[in-house]
């Protein structure tokens, strides 16, 4: 076989394999395998010029108009879905600039969702066209000390519609879904400003239907808390002794956020009784430590004991009562069998 014609055979094969990853999978390639690109402009009130997020310095009632431009790679339009959303931490120590259901502290200065406002109409790009997103800014009309942090979430709706299609149509869906997030942290002053933590509320629950103490560490300071190592513990209540340890490092705290802090308990059963969880946090030289107690029901335990991928079921009164059973089985029998031979 000559070379000509094996290369005609890799190049049908290789286009064969691209026509099949097209249909399996849906995947879209475009000139660098995205579907659009964004680039924030960044205006004059921008505080840090090297970054690549909106960093705004702005005075109370102060307005102005955030613009990201966006490029449209797709051969066909793209219609652009924008979301905005408060800034969160999650269970990982990672701080969310999309939309998610974790909760802020009372503290926070300011509803970011009534300070930036995204335009009404819908935005659609023309196919390899440019397009931007505008979104207004009025800055709170009175002072605060910190920073107001969210973002900006830009997806393909048209992409995102085919997932939730598949989804209802096949268990399993593999789909080229991505999307943009630009953060947007607002301050009127560049004031450092002292951060505070505290301890809400504690309670046994599951994550992942895995058996956890659940502490809510508050932010109750607008400011981010970098770098926090948390060690969480729960002891029986009066006991010096931990039962359960948990260590995270590297996690950080957005402004006003509360974290969900989990002790996990592995495949350890969770015992009614009362209990005390200990959160110890550090971070930028300060120290926190906090105490609680919480009670745990018995009904609480074998819901969660009975549920939990990890906990082995407790099989004691039922082998108990499969000895007694055989044992009564046993000597059942050997009664039968002496009565046999007393009468012969």
């Amino acid at each position: 076989m000559t070379q000509k014609r094996i290369g005609k055979r890799w190049r049908w094969l290789l286009g064969l394999f691209v026509a099949l990853a097209t249909l399996l999978f849906g995947i879209h390639v475009s000139a660098d395998g995205l579907a659009f690109s964004v680039q924030p402009v960044l205006p004059t009130q921008q505080v840090n010029q090297k970054v690549t997020y909106f960093d705004l310095k702005m005075n109370p009632r102060e307005e102005t108009t955030l613009v990201v431009n966006v490029h449209n790679n797709k051969k066909t339009p793209l219609h652009l879905k924008t979301d905005l959303a408060q800034a969160t931490t999650n269970l990982n120590g990672v701080v969310e600039y999309g939309k998610n259901k974790e909760r802020l502290d009372d503290s926070v200065p300011a509803d970011f969702a009534k300070v930036v406002k995204l335009p009404a109409k819908p935005i659609t790009i023309a196919p390899n066209g440019d397009g931007q997103v505008r979104m207004q800014v009025t800055m709170p009309k009175h002072h605060f000390d910190g920073q107001l942090a969210g973002g900006l979430t830009l997806s393909d709706a048209d992409a995102d519609n085919a997932v939730s299609s598949s989804k209802k149509q096949q268990a399993v869906a593999i789909q080229n879904r991505y999307q943009f997030v630009v953060a947007i942290v607002l301050c009127n002053s560049v004031n450092k400003v002292s951060s505070k933590l505290s301890l809400g509320t504690v309670k046994p629950k599951q994550v992942n239907a895995r058996n956890v103490v659940s502490g809510a560490i508050h932010n109750e300071t607008a400011t981010f808390v970098n770098q926090l190592k948390v060690t969480g513990e729960v002891k029986k209540a009066g006991s010096q002794t931990a039962l359960y340890t948990t260590k995270q490092v590297g996690y950080q705290l957005a402004p006003n956020a509360v974290m969900q802090f989990p002790v996990w308990l592995k495949n350890r059963p969770l015992n009614a009784g009362r209990y005390t969880l200990t959160i110890t946090a550090v971070a930028q030289k300060k120290r926190w430590q906090f105490s609680k107690n919480f009670k745990v029901t018995a009904q609480k335990a074998h819901h969660l004991n009975r549920s939990s991928v990890e906990v082995k079921p407790d099989n004691t009164w039922r082998n108990v009562a499969i000895g007694a059973g055989s044992g009564a089985t046993v000597l059942a029998g050997m009664l039968a069998w002496a009565l046999i031979r007393r009468r012969h």
